[in-house]
């Protein structure tokens, strides 16, 4: 008896001794196996950040592009199937940042761990580039809000008319750059034309007030170019150029073809300016 017992504890040791030597191994060819972890300095100086994303997460591989981008970096994109694959890639050092999907339709983008520098410097740029458009954004969500426009879209109107600014001049007054009598019209006046909350409130109230002019086109995108464009030169010279449209035996209702016939091209610029900074904020959700 005593000799199988012996023999037992000689296995057990055997065993766990090739156990220890499998795991020293692992762990001194771990960064052979699984890649080199990089620090913020690392990738840095490499000039590539490593990132992982679930297949079909356009708009996160966009905004990593502009994070690349700004910090002067190549990227190289895995697209993964699933969170567990995002979490092993993470985990073994094969990938720098990723972002994962939850339940309420938010994303967290997360570094490898111990990675604090790149995930300060990822927060810093988020926050100033994706979640943070402009000081006013509380007063263009509230006021978006109440007229039924996505905020973003508000806010691209006040960054092509004053960068944010609230700036004062001869041909306009404010963030929304409103000629006094069009802010007198919709309740604001003195003063408070100047003040960020009433000068963005009677703007919102002046583009509900297009948008209700222009209900005539059903399409609601459509829709929103006629309103832009009247906010820039005046809802009778868009108007002019729906009849003009007409005549021609064009759809009045469709913006390219109006403009064809609505001969204003700081307009169409404006136009184009606000859409495609609206697209932009859009990539920031």
């Amino acid at each position: 008896m005593w000799r199988n017992q012996c023999f037992r504890n000689v296995v057990a040791m055997f065993v766990i001794s090739v156990v220890l030597v499998c795991g020293i191994a692992v762990y001194e060819l771990r960064y052979t196996l699984w890649g080199m972890p990089y620090d913020w300095d690392k990738i840095q100086s490499v000039g590539c950040l490593r990132v992982a994303a679930i297949e079909g997460d356009s708009v996160f591989v966009r905004q990593v592009m502009r994070f690349a981008e700004a910090k002067k970096l190549k990227i190289e994109v895995k697209y993964c199937s699933h969170k567990d694959e995002l979490w092993f890639r993470l985990c073994a050092y094969k990938s720098d940042l990723v972002r994962f999907p939850n339940d309420s339709k938010e994303y967290s983008w997360k570094t490898r761990h111990n990675s604090h520098e790149l995930q300060d410097s990822v927060d810093l740029w988020y926050d100033r580039n994706v979640r943070y458009i402009s000081k006013w954004d509380g007063y263009f969500r509230q006021y978006g809000d109440s007229i039924g426009w996505d905020w973003k879209l508000l806010a691209a109107v006040g960054y092509v008319e004053s960068r944010f600014k609230n700036v004062n001049s001869s041909t306009g007054l404010g963030i929304m750059q409103l000629s006094r009598n069009t802010a007198s019209r919709f309740g604001v006046s003195g003063v408070k034309v100047t003040k960020p909350n009433y000068n963005i409130e009677a703007a919102s109230k002046y583009i509900m007030y297009l948008d209700d002019s222009f209900s005539m086109v059903e399409d609601r995108n459509e829709r929103i170019k006629f309103v832009l464009a009247a906010y820039n030169s005046g809802r009778s010279r868009v108007g002019n150029a729906m009849t003009v449209t007409k005549r021609h035996k064009k759809n009045e209702y469709k913006w390219n073809d109006v403009a064809k016939y609505f001969h204003n091209n700081h307009s169409k610029k404006y136009l184009k300016d606000i859409l495609a900074k609206y697209e932009e904020y859009c990539i920031k959700e």
